[in-house]
């Protein structure tokens, strides 16, 4: 491990060649390597958990207004039409696409609700000192729910429709598209800036069953 060691304080498992390897605090900034095959195990984040709670709580909000706000304004032949994001939903389910239409719900609105909420439930819990017995098996099922959360896909996929459309009618971007580019580089902040390993250690002080 690079950076200064310390007493070890737990072990941790390489996810590149599984190799079990004790644990040893490091100073803030600093990043643990495997001894194995020097994949990074891990940085320590100053002030992580404080860090990914403000930037969750702000994705949180963003995510709110990019839902009830409109995202862009279709003028076509004198003709103007106000679109949220729920409103391309409704119009798949219209015309057929039903199962289309519920990936898109679950993945761009319902999935990021339930893992933003869960996050910051289990931060705020972490922040304060709080471990209740279902810390662990909720963060654990966030963990699995995160790829779910595809939002920058989604996002690409409006990019391009907006390109192809924008040929033959005039779009304007509004205030929920703003806030949805502002949401995904929140929730990246937050995710970057969090070692889940350190509220698994601190579920495991409270409940040793618990775990990764």
């Amino acid at each position: 491990m690079n950076g200064k060691r310390l007493a070890p304080q737990s072990t941790i498992e390489c996810e590149n060649c599984g190799l079990l390897q004790g644990r040893s605090a490091l100073a803030p900034g600093q990043s643990a390597h495997c001894a194995g095959c020097d994949t990074k195990l891990f940085r320590e984040q100053p002030r992580g958990i404080q860090r990914a709670l403000a930037l969750t709580l702000a994705a949180l909000v963003l995510l709110a207004v990019a839902n009830l706000t409109d995202f862009m304004t279709f003028e076509f032949k004198g003709r103007s039409q106000d679109n949220r994001i729920i409103t391309g939903v409704l119009e798949l389910g219209r015309l057929g696409y039903v199962p289309l239409a519920a990936l898109i719900l679950f993945t761009s609105v319902v999935a990021p609700l339930l893992y933003l909420s869960g996050m910051l439930c289990v931060l705020a819990s972490v922040h304060l000192g709080h471990s209740p017995a279902w810390l662990g098996p909720l963060f654990r099922r966030l963990e699995l729910l995160k790829p779910w959360s595809m939002l920058e896909v989604y996002l690409l996929g409006i990019l391009v429709a907006v390109i192809k459309l924008g040929q033959m009618a005039s779009i304007e971007l509004a205030t929920a598209f703003w806030a949805y580019l502002g949401l995904i580089a929140t929730a990246t902040a937050a995710s970057d800036c969090l070692d889940s390993r350190s509220v698994w250690e601190r579920v495991r002080l409270s409940h040793p069953k618990h775990g990764p």
